[in-house]
């Protein structure tokens, strides 16, 4: 019976053992597992935050050309509208021009039929009352 109770005690020192093992194995298994779901949990947090930092990079760059978008527009209307004031002043230079110019054949035009510049003993003034009227029976014929 020696040598029975001998192996019996043998067999459960060896369980003992085997199950401190296993439970120190296990226990580092966890452990390791662990400290890599923790691992994961950082990576996923800077992830998140990089991602967000990019976002907010993006929606500034949105901000600041929306921004540009409305100066570009504001510069475009008041460069419209200074275009617009040039031709009409452009517009008004060519009439004031073209005036001239039919003054100028208008008078080139009274030299070839004979006629001469007004000199002053030809010139009459006279003074108009200030009731004074003008009754027109027909039309003007154009020619």
């Amino acid at each position: 019976m020696g040598n029975d109770a001998a192996y019996q005690l043998a067999e459960r020192i060896i369980e003992y053992n085997y199950k401190k093992r296993q439970q120190e194995y296990l226990r580092q298994y966890q452990y390791l597992q662990n400290k890599k779901e923790i691992r994961k949990r950082r990576k996923n947090a800077w992830m998140m935050f990089l991602l967000v930092f990019i976002m907010m990079i993006l929606c500034g760059t949105m901000v600041t050309m929306e921004i540009q978008v409305r100066e570009s527009e504001e510069r475009i209307v008041s460069l419209q509208t200074e275009l617009s004031e040039l031709k009409k002043q452009n517009k008004e230079a060519q009439k004031r021009l073209f005036g001239r110019e039919d003054y100028d054949w208008i008078m080139q035009e009274a030299i070839k039929l004979g006629m001469s510049q007004a000199t002053a003993d030809r010139v009459v003034y006279y003074s108009i009352e200030e009731n004074d009227y003008m009754e027109q029976y027909q039309s003007i014929p154009i020619s």
